[in-house]
């Protein structure tokens, strides 16, 4: 096998692999696979759970229409690449010795490869329905819903996000039992039904995600697929029924504020300073007529704060939260103005937007002291 590639695609092609090429069971899952077809270079990172594929032109000596291929240290490789200085990337493998030689200007490095005969077996997609979205749109809502994903892996089930679609209509939801964030988004589709995607393989549908372009989700049996173009995303799918998440959100609310996203997150940073895993303690909101009164108390400290420019309508409500889950779903919001719908200081606070009804998310209070 030998290729020359332009040294920036080839780095770029390695980063978008290089999250899937993780240590597993298998030793060479933290491997690239690299299959030379004529002048199409082909990398696939896959460590048995979500694999990445993309593709670079590139040039060669022959077109005989065979396919080469070889196993190569991912992380390795991409750190190799990325500090050559040159335009372009020869490389060449003698796989009777298992020997790649790296040459870029004047610069020569060898490394060993393995025979691609050890790589696990890519799983076959048969597409049937799939659902069509703006790659940048696909992104967006999963910022807006992946800070409520559960941590640990008490439900496993919860460590994924929920997508359903239902008259061409996308929704995207996580709970983690004291949050919850669900994004809608017409689309196009002749898929109808849910399916729950890793969050560790949607973090690496964020970084592929980065256009306005089409792009399309294939869901499978057993897996989902993210199809840009030239590079696609295959993830195994969780198994398992999803909290019915709908039933959770209040269906009417007693108190509606409506308030400028900045200072209150700025608000919420400076009270974060008093809260650590040691010392716990609530913060206190008090919303009444056009301000918002805010208080916390730790073993670190104390702080007030009053957020004023606040339209409010409904009872008075005096209600306690952990001070990061509200800062998360407020910064997740991504919005100037949101509507914060209450309903007493025991029930679920929601977070809409200003206008319309993108999103909502859901934050659990904390009881308070009298």
């Amino acid at each position: 096998m030998e290729f020359t590639a332009d040294r920036k695609a080839l780095k770029s092609a390695l980063e978008r692999v290089n999250p899937a090429c993780k240590k597993s069971g298998v030793k060479c899952t933290t491997c690239v696979k690299l299959s030379l077809y004529n002048s199409l270079l082909e990398l696939t990172g896959y460590d048995l759970e979500t694999g990445i594929t993309t593709q670079i032109d590139v040039e060669t000596g022959f077109a005989d229409g065979s396919i080469y291929e070889v196993l190569a240290e991912c992380s390795k490789l991409l750190e190799i690449v990325s500090k050559q200085t040159g335009d372009n990337v020869n490389i060449s493998v003698d796989s009777v010795v298992g020997i790649m030689t790296i040459k870029s200007g004047r610069s020569s490095c060898k490394i060993g490869v393995l025979s691609a005969d050890e790589y696990p077996a890519i799983p076959e997609f048969e597409e049937k329905d799939s659902i069509t979205v703006k790659s940048d749109t696909l992104a967006e809502m999963i910022r807006q819903t992946i800070f409520a994903v559960a941590v640990s892996d008490n439900k496993p089930i919860l460590t994924g996000e929920c997508f359903t679609v239902k008259n061409n209509v996308l929704e995207i939801a996580a709970i983690d039992g004291y949050r919850l964030a669900v994004r809608k988004e017409t689309i196009t589709s002749d898929y109808k039904g849910q399916f729950v995607v890793k969050a560790d393989a949607l973090r690496s549908v964020l970084r592929l995600a980065k256009s306005d372009s089409d792009m399309k989700i294939i869901p499978c049996r057993k897996h989902a697929v993210f199809d840009f173009g030239e590079t696609k995303l295959f993830s195994r799918l969780l198994e398992g029924e999803f909290h019915n998440y709908s039933k959770s959100i209040p269906a009417a609310n007693s108190t509606e504020a409506i308030i400028d996203v900045k200072p209150v997150i700025e608000a919420l940073d400076r009270f974060s300073l008093l809260v650590n895993d040691k010392a716990k303690a609530p913060l206190c909101c008090e919303f009444s007529s056009g301000i918002i009164e805010m208080s916390l108390k730790s073993s670190l400290g104390e702080m007030q704060d009053t957020i004023g420019n606040v339209d409010f309508s409904g009872n008075e409500v005096r209600i306690g939260f952990n001070c990061r889950y509200l800062l998360d779903a407020l910064k997740a919001a991504e919005s100037d103005r949101v509507r914060l719908l209450l309903s007493g200081g025991l029930s679920p606070m929601v977070i809409k937007p200003a206008d319309g009804e993108a999103y909502t998310f859901l934050v659990l209070p904390v009881r308070l002291k009298n």
